[in-house]
């Protein structure tokens, strides 16, 4: 049962050599547990309320996950005291992973193969503890990577977002697709610690997937030498449709264990931890479609104080 795919090393460890074996190659291993959030105005975030479902296992999540190509089905021996093996050993499948084609990886959890929610983060502790997680992937060596908790607590992502006449409504962004909507984070706390610290930014089309951002998208303390502990991204005026949903998404990663000396050229290996929010962006086109918007707001809230009246 999935928890969001997160974005957050991606782009770290494209900075990264990659390891190759005749026809095979790995370019990331990870290890990780998360959460996912919502943000639904403009100093509000919550954990993500979507419903459970064959598919989404809830908001707090575990990860299990190789990327690469030409490779054989790794597998995961989950840290001692791990429950799953036990408690659902189909899903857990012997830890061998399975190839998930949406996003091009190896990932845990049969038989849908995008890693595991869960409704509570006490949940995934029970049955994903913390300790060694060792990855084998054929041909190469294994890789043992220790999942423990930071020595320095996460935040969530809050993003703020500016453009010339949006505005937030029933937790969707509303905006002029001609106008520039710049989007900031707040301050990531646990950037300058722990092993590494890594924001990411990412927007694409709910429909297509494609990318909608420009200028900036990743900071990482380690592999880019980067100080700084926010990001500022920008969706430049035009970028847009009239009508379309797009998502923006940002991640705040910790991480806790990195391995780049036991694969072939120094390819990383990593064990975080992350938070991640995601904003609903709506595209309207005339200031007339805003005023039907907060009209109906205004609507909406004076039957709600009728009914409190009556």
């Amino acid at each position: 049962m999935k928890k969001y795919y997160p974005q957050i090393l991606a782009g770290a460890l494209a900075l990264t050599v990659t390891a190759t074996t005749s026809a095979q190659t790995v370019t990331g291993v990870f290890i990780g547990k998360g959460t996912s959030y919502v943000q639904t105005d403009a100093t509000t975030v919550i954990v993500n309320p979507e419903p459970v479902s064959p598919t989404h296992g809830g908001a707090y999540g575990f990860e299990a996950t190789v990327e690469g190509s030409g490779l054989s089905a790794p597998t995961v021996t989950l840290a001692a005291g791990s429950g799953i093996p036990t408690s659902d050993p189909t899903s857990h499948n012997g830890g061998v992973l399975g190839f998930n084609t949406d996003d091009m990886s190896w990932q845990y959890g049969s038989s849908n193969f995008n890693n595991w929610g869960a409704t509570t983060a006490g949940e995934i502790d029970t049955l994903f503890a913390n300790g060694n997680y060792t990855v084998s992937i054929p041909t190469f060596s294994p890789v043992t990577l220790n999942l423990t908790t930071p020595g320095v607590a996460l935040n969530a992502p809050l993003l703020t977002l500016s453009s010339t006449s949006g505005f937030w409504s029933g937790g969707i962004y509303y905006v002029n697709p001609n106008e520039t909507i710049f989007i900031t984070s707040n301050a990531f706390t646990a950037f300058g610690s722990n092993t590494n610290g890594h924001i990411g930014f990412y927007g694409w089309d709910a429909d297509t997937g494609a990318s909608i951002l420009t200028g900036a998208q990743e900071v990482d303390r380690l592999f880019t030498d980067d100080s700084t502990d926010t990001i500022t991204s920008s969706i430049t005026a035009g970028t847009l449709i009239s009508g379309e949903t797009y998502t923006i998404e940002a991640d705040f990663a910790a991480v806790v264990d990195m391995d780049t000396s036991t694969l072939p050229g120094g390819a990383a290996a990593v064990a975080f931890w992350s938070y991640g929010t995601q904003i609903t962006i709506q595209a309207v086109p005339e200031p007339s479609t805003y005023a039907v918007i907060a009209g109906a707001l205004c609507l909406g809230i004076a039957m709600l104080r009728r009914r409190k009246l009556s």
